[in-house]
């Protein structure tokens, strides 16, 4: 365990509001109590800028910067900040939100990122926290912030020692005052498609590669649910279930599979209270990936066909 009060106010650059000093020993001793899968972000009030810390147990923490990727033109990173953050010790991020999802690239990240393996130095991590907040993410002041914390189930946490404004009373507000202007706004955010909206039938349809995902909220109001098919027209067989059960078995965490009346379906949900926007791309990111990685495959298999393109031959032998 770090000694919080070995932290130095020399530690920062002078010129700036003297309460960032106590605010990084803050951040150092939320650090301290951040357990295995349990998340914190620190954002700017009324901004989509961020900083996240992830808890991975025996394999210590992972932190991140928001990427361009996520943000708008209007609060883009310039050129300098992005230098900077490279001083500050950040990765680079290693490719886009689609490309650098956990199963695809587990060891990068859309975002800027830094791996601190055990024992992890909180001190240090809320140095460069406290710097990044303030010299690249322009945040004037720790009373700028907000923050939200919660584990892989959903559940919200607390971190009082932090000083700040939990985000989550507004998030709860605004979801029950309007649940599908939230889910559209946070579509819009995740895609970079700013005039998405729903269909007739409630859902928010975005095509990416062979695949379109349907996005929409559950009867009950507990869920997102999303949904791409793969392959229509299909002939029910032991083939067509045995392969979706492998594929079940094998493919993804986030996503399943499922054969019904004569499609084979791509499915995922997310829970809706908390909507947390993180987890959302997260979940939405696979479906696409892996929608279209294996449509044109499983239409081939089955002699189906998909929403664009004719029915394919079959290429198992009956």
């Amino acid at each position: 365990m770090k000694t919080l009060n070995a932290y130095s106010a020399n530690s920062l650059p002078s010129g700036i509001s003297e309460s960032w000093h106590p605010f990084a020993m803050s951040v150092a001793e939320a650090l301290e109590h951040l357990k295995e899968d349990q998340f914190l972000v620190i954002s700017a009030k009324q901004s989509s800028r961020f900083i996240q810390f992830a808890g991975q147990g025996s394999f210590g923490l992972r932190a991140e910067v928001v990427g361009n990727a996520f943000l708008s033109q209007g609060e883009q990173i310039d050129d300098a900040g992005l230098v900077e953050l490279r001083q500050l010790g950040w990765s680079a991020p290693t490719g886009s939100p689609a490309a650098s999802t956990p199963e695809r690239d587990p060891d990068g990240s859309p975002n800027y990122f830094m791996d601190c393996p055990v024992p992890v130095d909180g001190m240090r991590l809320a140095d460069i926290a406290v710097r990044t907040l303030q010299q690249v993410l322009g945040v004037p002041h720790p009373g700028f912030l907000e923050y939200e914390a919660f584990d892989t189930d959903g559940k919200r946490l607390s971190f009082p020692v932090l000083g700040l404004r939990k985000q989550r009373k507004k998030a709860k507000a605004d979801l029950a005052k309007n649940p599908s202007a939230v889910l559209l706004a946070a579509m819009c955010k995740i895609t970079g498609i700013g005039d998405l909206e729903f269909d007739k039938d409630g859902d928010v349809p975005v095509r990416f590669g062979s695949v379109v995902t349907f996005t929409s909220l559950a009867s009950d109001g507990s869920q997102v649910r999303i949904r791409a098919p793969l392959a229509l027209d299909v002939e029910p067989s032991p083939d067509v279930l045995e392969r979706v059960n492998d594929l079940n078995a094998s493919i993804a965490r986030y996503v399943r599979f499922v054969f019904s009346n004569g499609t084979i379906v791509l499915a995922a949900e997310v829970p809706l209270v908390p909507l947390v926007p993180e987890h959302l791309a997260a979940v939405f990111n696979e479906v696409c990936r892996v929608g279209d990685c294996m449509s044109d495959l499983l239409c081939a298999e089955f002699s189906g066909r998909n929403l664009f393109r004719t029915r394919m031959s079959s290429t198992l032998k009956h």
